[in-house]
């Protein structure tokens, strides 16, 4: 089931809490079955007054790199999908909860050997930051990012952190690593012994000067320890 079913049956059973304009995108075509959503009146923005108040989509965000070819020297095409994941009004006291299964969407898609990290991240967060409920009344909805969901590797990309085998590359508390021998292989691994090491915080990645004008629309708009 696509995005607009799925905000179809939303619109069912909440009458009164989406916006015109996207109303009268869910109305059924002709060639539909008629007797598929009852009452086609619903369906109708004639005479109907705009909600008091406005709505704000709740999605998931993912990006990963994903290999064409299987050489190396073949640059890589870089995704950025999202999925709604719950439609709540302002004040929050109507909040819908969409299913797991609601199909995911293309938000970017970023290919070639001069595109960086910064490139890759900035738009996608300059655009959340500026559809951020209450940042911009003139929005007809807005949009909050309540989940990131990244690799290891992609996640220490985003958020500009050693690699996860670097000495400093743990995400939730400030420690440095311990490169020790692998029982049974040649190899090393990093791990982290400390345990009541103090804990990182949002501002820890504003200080990184050279990434600051990337990082700060991030924060804003989630909290990177917790929810990335």
């Amino acid at each position: 089931m696509d995005h607009r079913n799925w905000l179809r049956k939303v619109h069912l059973v909440y009458p009164n809490l989406l916006p015109n304009f996207l109303v009268q995108k869910l109305q059924p075509d002709p060639s539909e079955e008629a007797d598929k959503y009852v009452d086609c009146s619903i369906w109708s923005t004639v005479g109907r007054p705009e909600p008091e108040e406005k709505i704000t989509m709740e999605i998931f965000g993912h990006m990963d790199g994903v290999q064409i070819f299987k050489s190396s020297a073949v640059s890589s095409v870089k995704p950025i999908l999202s999925k709604i994941s719950a439609i709540r009004n302002s004040s929050g006291s109507v909040r819908v909860q969409l299913p797991s299964k609601m199909p995911v969407f293309l938000v970017g898609i970023y290919h070639g050997a001069g595109c960086s990290m910064e490139d890759l991240v900035k738009d996608y967060f300059d655009e959340l930051d500026a559809m951020k409920p209450g940042k911009d009344p003139s929005q007809p909805f807005y949009v909050e990012l309540v989940c990131m969901i990244c690799d290891a590797p992609q996640r220490s990309d985003c958020k500009f952190t050693p690699r996860w085998n670097g000495y400093k590359s743990c995400e939730r508390c400030i420690q440095d690593g311990e490169r020790v021998d692998k029982e049974g292989s040649k190899t090393k691994v990093m791990i982290y012994p400390l345990m009541n090491q103090p804990l990182r915080k949002d501002k820890d990645w504003i200080r990184m000067a050279r990434h600051e004008s990337i990082l700060d629309p991030l924060v804003s708009i989630l909290q990177i320890v917790r929810f990335f």
